[in-house]
């Protein structure tokens, strides 16, 4: 087969897709959080307590090449080989969690009493553990559905969609936004937002160029021409910081969302959907060009979430609090999503539409609220063992934020180019489409160590690009 035939060929195994069913995306997620309790109570088996003391030794690599196992293992094997079951992969780990905690009586006691003094216990927190994790978590997963992709062992229904439906490709670049947003409200108005872009350009000039020059396969419906990942994010960050008003962040996400889907309605977007020659820049790029005013939605809305999670919180039952809000903000964004459907039609992930930008903010609060549960029973879990043996040296550490994630957090950015970068290497070196699923697996798994020692290594020289 000639070069060209295989590019096409390429084109064709992830182009063309229906997707799949909301809870089907987030059940094959649901594995992520429960990586963090799976770290934390798998460490204590295999660690000496005092590996803990003595931070960022040599030992740390220990730790690493350990939650490389109970951090990646999950997402990865809920990506492909586990993907027939999604309903079954989370009670699965539940069960694994719940039988390494019964047997190690020294880190689960159910005979301690907490709860008479749980809700009042100081639990002050600049830096939640719980948004680490989600952040981090979210790019490990999206830098692994990339590469994962190209193989037969990741199933076609989590490609991304052609044009209408749920999947879980497309919830890679709204949930970026929405991490970014997070934190970005207090930025918006300074300079830290043009520093902080003009990297993020830079990188998507470079990928332009690199993708132009090797003849890397392509879906061109995806951004357009000569758009990519990159230039979205960007200039999302770029718009947010030029928009001076005193308006909320919330209702400027509302009255984006009203003007665009308006467009939309009176015939944008059969424009962009038609196949009217992509003749000019503005043409060829449509689909990321118009896109952005729906990214600029969920990146206001997530401004406005950031700002409420922000707030000063000292004690357990105030994170507790956060936990039912976030909850309520889910089930209340499930409902709107289903109403969003019979008025505005399904999800786009080229258009960025109203059901899309609900869909993404929906699925982005249950994975945040199951980081944020999953945060608050270790904290439990903690209580309970220094109320056992406050002195107790052997006693088994109770680990809620996993080094791996704080690495990977720690320069995000870099984490998801170097993932582009070794996506493209793999793709140019291994026919992916016909490799069998054992060898794709370990490909995969081989791929995110190389990632993970990178981040890992940028992290404890104090690197950060």
């Amino acid at each position: 087969m000639d070069g060209l035939g295989a590019r096409e060929k390429h084109i064709d195994f992830i182009s063309n897709h229906n997707g799949s069913y909301p809870s089907d995306i987030i059940l094959s997620t649901l594995p992520a959080p429960l990586s963090v309790a799976l770290t934390s109570v798998v460490l204590p088996f295999l660690l000496p307590t005092r590996y803990v003391l003595l931070q960022y030794s040599s030992r740390i690599w220990i730790h690493l090449l350990i939650e490389t196992l109970t951090v990646v293992c999950p997402i990865l094997l809920s990506f492909t080989t586990l993907s027939c079951s999604t309903s079954l992969n989370v009670p699965m780990f539940l069960l694994l969690i719940i039988g390494l905690m019964i047997s190690a009586p020294k880190w689960w006691n159910p005979n301690i009493p907490v709860l008479n003094h749980l809700f009042s216990f100081p639990l002050p927190e600049k830096k939640p553990s719980f948004l680490t994790n989600y952040r981090a978590g979210m790019n490990l997963a999206t830098a692994i559905c990339i590469l994962a992709v190209d193989f037969a062992v990741f199933p076609r229904r989590f490609a991304k969609t052609e044009t209408y439906g749920y999947s879980l490709m497309d919830v890679g670049v709204g949930s970026f936004v929405i991490a970014n947003g997070l934190v970005g409200s207090s930025q918006n108005r300074s300079a830290k937002a043009w520093s902080k872009t003009f990297p993020i350009l830079l990188l998507g000039i470079f990928r332009l160029i690199t993708v132009k020059l090797s003849n890397y396969h392509e879906h061109v419906t995806e951004y357009g021409v000569h758009w990519n990942f990159f230039f979205t994010l960007a200039i999302v960050k770029i718009a947010s910081s030029l928009i001076k008003t005193n308006f909320r962040p919330i209702v400027l996400s509302f009255i984006l969302l009203a003007v665009y889907e308006l467009g939309l309605k009176l015939g944008l977007e059969t424009w962009i959907l038609s196949d009217f020659p992509r003749n000019n820049l503005i043409s060829a790029n449509r689909e990321g060009i118009f896109s952005l005013l729906g990214y600029m939605a969920i990146y206001y809305a997530a401004c406005e979430l950031g700002d409420y999670i922000k707030k000063p919180k000292t004690q357990f039952k105030e994170w507790l609090r956060l936990l039912v809000v976030l909850a309520c903000l889910s089930f209340l964004g499930w409902i709107c999503l289903q109403v969003s459907e019979s008025f505005f039609g399904l999800p786009s992930r080229r258009l960025a539409n109203t059901s899309f930008c609900l869909w993404m903010m929906t699925y982005n609060l249950i994975i945040m609220s199951a980081y944020l549960l999953v945060d608050l029973l270790l904290v439990t879990f903690d209580l309970r063992r220094e109320t056992d043996a406050p002195a107790d040296p052997s006693a088994l550490p109770v680990f809620r934020e996993p080094y791996l994630l704080r690495f990977i957090n720690y320069n995000g950015l870099v984490f998801f180019l170097l993932a582009n970068l070794l996506t493209g290497l793999v793709n140019m070196t291994f026919d992916t489409i016909h490799v069998a699923t054992f060898t794709s697996v370990i490909l995969l798994f081989n791929y995110c160590t190389v990632l993970c020692l990178f981040v890992a290594g940028l992290y404890l020289w104090r690197i950060r690009v």
